[in-house]
């Protein structure tokens, strides 16, 4: 049997292929995963550097019993950018050294940690290190302390964020405390460890660590904090709630473009299906013998009756 295709088929098969292929796109969105480089040894430095940081003094540390030196990782509220604070002592006349691949960082001197972000102060200068093995540029901080006697001195610093997104709402970011060469011969003692603080991410849910020291029990902000010794490397995981909550509304609109799909299917081949449907007509209409009439039944005829001789 031949059927004649129809346009309006046509077009409902087109806004069903539509519905499909963009379900298929976003699924495959949400669904992607991205290998780990360092668990697969496909790790690249030019294509998912470390976030380098280390800072040197002019007199040995003891983390364990004097300042101990950290740095708060967050977001910047700007595109692209970190926030990384240093916390640190003008006591030890502190050189701070910042990794960044691309742009260099913009640092800042603030009073305390709650300071206008970006704060008003000038721009501390940095001058260029070459750091060839992780194909990323060393930049050399020399802040003048205000207060060379101060307990502490924050440095604030916004550098081109190296996180990366390892599935559609988990997210990544690589540390290493790189054990350069001294910037010079007055600052020569490398500080042993620095403590990361990852609180002040935003939407962060469920971090996780891979390498670091984890802090002792009854420290504040256990779970969210690691040390990180010199010459070792930290990968930070995190999942992030504004891309779990943009995935829950993803699979329902996934859901719907399906149903969608579907329904728009089946209008396409519904009059094919009802063409299937239809009685055939008989191919050879000559035998057919009409219905015979009914006779209706005939009264029987009356008794004949005769006639007496007339008399004469």
């Amino acid at each position: 049997m031949a059927f004649q295709v129809r346009t309006s088929s046509l077009v409902w098969l087109g806004i069903g292929a539509v519905m499909f292929g963009v379900a298929i796109w976003l699924t495959g969105m949400v669904t992607r995963l991205e290998p780990d480089p360092i668990a697969t040894n496909t790790y690249r430095p030019d294509k998912m550097p470390f976030q380098m940081a280390a800072v040197f003094t002019g007199q040995p540390v003891d983390p364990d019993a004097g300042y101990e030196y950290t740095v708060s990782y967050a977001d910047s509220g700007r595109p692209g950018l970190a926030n990384l604070t240093f916390f640190v002592s003008p006591a030890d006349a502190p050189i701070i050294l910042l990794g960044s691949r691309t742009d260099p960082p913009e640092c800042y001197l603030v009073d305390n940690f709650f300071a206008d972000d970006p704060p008003r102060s000038a721009s501390i200068g940095a001058d260029i290190l070459d750091d060839s093995p992780n194909n990323q540029k060393v930049y050399r901080l020399r802040p003048v302390w205000p207060d060379a006697g101060a307990w502490q001195q924050i440095v604030r610093c916004y550098a081109p964020s190296l996180a990366r997104y390892e599935s559609f709402t988990s997210r990544v970011a690589d540390f290493f405390f790189n054990d350069l060469p001294p910037p010079d011969a007055e600052n020569a003692y490398v500080v042993p460890r620095l403590l990361y603080r990852f609180s002040g991410i935003v939407q962060a849910r469920d971090l996780s660590f891979r390498g670091g020291i984890e802090l002792q029990e009854g420290r504040d902000a256990r779970e969210t904090s690691r040390f990180l010794e010199a010459n070792a490397m930290m990968s930070v995981q995190w999942e992030q709630a504004g891309r779990q909550s943009l995935r829950d509304t993803l699979l329902i609109i996934i859901g719907t473009l399906i149903g969608i799909g579907v329904t728009v299917m089946i209008e396409a081949i519904k009059p094919y299906l009802d063409a299937l449907e239809k009685p055939r007509a008989p191919s050879n209409v000559a035998n057919v013998q009409p219905p015979s009439a009914a006779i209706p039944p005939q009264p029987d005829p009356p008794p004949a009756t005769r006639e007496p001789p007339s008399s004469a």
